[in-house]
């Protein structure tokens, strides 16, 4: 018996599910915005079903104006090499590289305005800054009337809000950490970046960041600042543009995003195929009217026993 994904884009999410079971954008990164795979295989026999989470997590792009750089959280790569294959097979006026810095209104103008609260995953390096200097984050923060979790990693899933954060910086030791993080780290803390060609673009386009997720060793964080497209950025073929939402709702880069989710998904079945994995006999794919894409794969000798 064959089992069956379908691989969707919601704004903002993007969700890889069972076609007859489908799973809630959930994962152990975030919760507004998770890539999910969940291959339900039932056994004829037995009736048995089983589930596996390919890949997930939260991803921050960067929104500028005048006086404004935004920062919100939602997409993850846990496959950067189907990243690159994505971006090479329909972003032709763009390339990935091994690259530190990326382009953004934080390395323009020297760091973030604060009118928007950080991401979970600057939240959290923010925690870590501060304990670093002995500071006791969960008495100071009480003190100003904000409630952090017992674990601080919990602000990846449910990070702090604007109205919480300017409460947070009543208190000085958050203000200055905030400026520190913002002009040093933020847009600093890549390991790959996609970019314009030489010759491709505005010069003054902006970049999309892949910042190595802060716990989870090999996974990366999708960075941008999507102001004016990010100057043109996002307007390049196979890349999506920003759509504006309520705060922390957002999206940008839907195409691009969607692409790789199909791309991750195919690589990891390839790899069960490869090793010889019962499960995983073939596989075919097949683009449905509503812009799914349906990943049909069925085990060995048709899942007979």
């Amino acid at each position: 018996m064959s089992k069956t994904l379908l691989v969707q884009l919601r704004q903002p999410h993007v969700m890889l599910e069972h076609e007859q079971d489908p799973v809630q954008p959930v994962g152990k990164h975030g919760e507004r915005s998770s890539l999910v795979a969940n291959v339900a295989t039932k056994n004829s026999a037995k009736r048995n079903s089983r589930g596996r989470q390919f890949t997930g997590g939260p991803f921050f792009h960067f929104r500028k104006g005048k006086t404004m750089s935004h920062l919100e959280s939602g997409f993850c790569v846990t496959d950067i090499e189907a990243l690159a294959l994505t971006q090479k097979e329909q972003c032709p006026e763009l390339q990935l590289v091994r690259q530190k810095t990326y382009r953004t209104w934080a390395t323009d103008h020297g760091k973030l305005v604060g009118d928007y609260p950080l991401p979970g995953v600057y939240q959290v390096k923010l925690m870590a800054a501060l304990k670093k200097q002995g500071v006791d984050v969960h008495a100071a923060a009480k003190a100003q009337g904000v409630t952090l979790p017992a674990n601080l990693l919990d602000l990846l899933k449910k990070p702090w809000t604007l109205a919480e954060q300017k409460k947070l910086f009543q208190d000085d030791k958050f203000k200055k950490a905030y400026d520190k993080l913002s002009s040093e780290v933020v847009g600093n803390d890549a390991e790959f970046v996609i970019k314009y060609k030489e010759g491709k673009g505005r010069s003054d386009a902006y970049e999309i960041g892949l910042v190595p997720h802060p716990v989870n060793k090999g996974e990366y964080l999708m960075m941008t600042d999507f102001y004016a497209q990010g100057n043109g950025l996002l307007k390049s073929p196979g890349v999506g543009q920003h759509k504006p939402g309520a705060q922390g709702s957002d999206s940008w880069g839907g195409e691009l995003k969607k692409a790789y989710a199909v791309k991750a998904a195919e690589r990891t079945i390839q790899k069960e195929i490869k090793a010889g994995n019962s499960e995983f006999g073939s596989y075919k794919k097949v683009t449905l009217p509503d812009g799914r894409v349906k990943i049909e794969v069925t085990p060995k000798n048709g899942g007979m026993q």
